[in-house]
């Protein structure tokens, strides 16, 4: 991303979308929001990698936590608002990850 200082045009590099955004905008509430999202969406792709890395289905997690396949799929895509540390648990024993 470049950005003027002092009428220079300049190249900086950030770490993370996060450390970009924080470094552009003084909402700290809307920061704060964006790197939950974020770390929401890393837990969610680390959790759909185990599980295909195990080459297990979402019908068989479902099976395992007894819920819904749909329930599985809305975890994975981070959609479910109730996600809890319980969910993940056992989406990880499932996988034997534990």
């Amino acid at each position: 991303m470049n950005q003027k200082l002092g009428g220079n045009m300049t190249t900086r590099s950030f770490n993370s979308v996060s450390e970009m955004v924080e470094s552009i905008s003084e909402d700290k509430a809307f920061n704060d929001q964006l790197r939950e999202q974020l770390q929401r969406r890393n837990l969610v792709t680390s959790m759909v990698a185990m599980r295909t890395a195990h080459d297990v289905s979402q019908v068989q997690i479902a099976e395992e936590m007894a819920c819904s396949q749909s329930r599985v799929s809305k975890l994975e895509r981070g959609d479910d608002e109730d996600l809890r540390w319980k969910d993940i648990l056992t989406y990880a024993k499932v996988l034997n990850c534990d």
